[in-house]
């Protein structure tokens, strides 16, 4: 749907775009704040957001794209780590699994939940 729908669907194309645009508003606060609060240096944090953001969008594209037969979260653990490298961020493998175990059961558990609402 990603890949076709812009090109026939010109409101579905305005929404993707509409999403796309408030998640580079967030990943901006974030990296705005952790500027702030001196965890990271980065000159232009709306570039940068709009780097980290389009790295997961390609990669997501990508796997629609040619049909991979791993599950798509098994790109989360060197995405994450190519952005904190990117950022030079510290990092402790351990915790990043932590986090991405965490969060996909969180997101299991929500479209679970409201599978049926």
């Amino acid at each position: 749907m990603l890949i076709e729908a812009p090109g026939f669907d010109p409101l579905f194309e305005k929404k993707r775009a509409h999403t796309f645009h408030k998640s580079n508003e967030r990943v901006e606060h974030i990296f705005k704040n952790l500027c702030k609060h001196g965890h990271v240096h980065i000159q232009d944090t709306k570039t940068a957001a709009l780097l980290c953001n389009g790295s997961l969008y390609s990669v997501v594209m990508e796997w629609l794209q040619q049909n991979r037969t791993q599950p798509l979260t098994e790109y989360a653990y060197p995405i994450i780590i190519f952005n904190l490298n990117a950022f030079q961020l510290k990092y402790v493998e351990e915790m990043v699994q932590t986090y991405i175990t965490e969060t996909i059961s969180d997101i299991d558990t929500f479209f679970h939940f409201n599978k049926w609402v």
